[in-house]
């Protein structure tokens, strides 16, 4: 049941990987994040890794840029409380952090229950893509498994 979810986890970054690549069919809006992802010192699985380094396990990450400033945002589960890390692009160290509520909250178990991470999904993804990640998400559930006919 949670290999459907890894797979489609993987699936999924991989287009969000692949579609940087093709600058022709990029929203407007996402033209600053992949430019900063692009340009920042810290690559997109460095800032997880960060995020994770106090015992958090990551579910969520992306870009942000607001008004001239860069960061990776990482949403974090430790124990039973949800994060969302800022990480410094050029340093890779944690510069805030807050609570996830909302959207940001979504998708904090999807990982339970198998062996893959975050940072290790971004990274197959990134490789299979040829290119960085400009945002992953654990959102969503495994389908319910179907029983065969025999």
């Amino acid at each position: 049941m949670r290999q459907s979810t890894v797979r489609i986890l993987v699936a999924a970054l991989t287009l969000t990987v692949a579609g940087t690549a093709l600058a022709g069919r990029i929203e407007p809006d996402d033209r600053a994040d992949i430019a900063a992802v692009r340009q920042a010192t810290v690559i997109p699985t460095q800032a997880v890794r960060a995020a994770e380094a106090d015992g958090g396990v990551a579910y969520a990450y992306g870009m942000e840029v607001d008004g001239g400033q860069r960061w990776s945002k990482v949403d974090v589960r430790r124990g039973g409380a949800l994060e969302s890390v800022r990480v410094d692009v050029a340093t890779g160290k944690v510069i805030g952090r807050k609570p996830a509520h909302g959207e940001d909250a979504q998708g904090a178990h999807a990982l339970d229950g198998t062996t893959l991470t975050l940072a290790a999904a971004m990274a197959h993804a990134e490789r299979v893509g040829k290119g960085p990640a400009l945002e992953a998400e654990t959102g969503g559930t495994a389908p319910p498994r179907t029983p065969m006919s025999t």
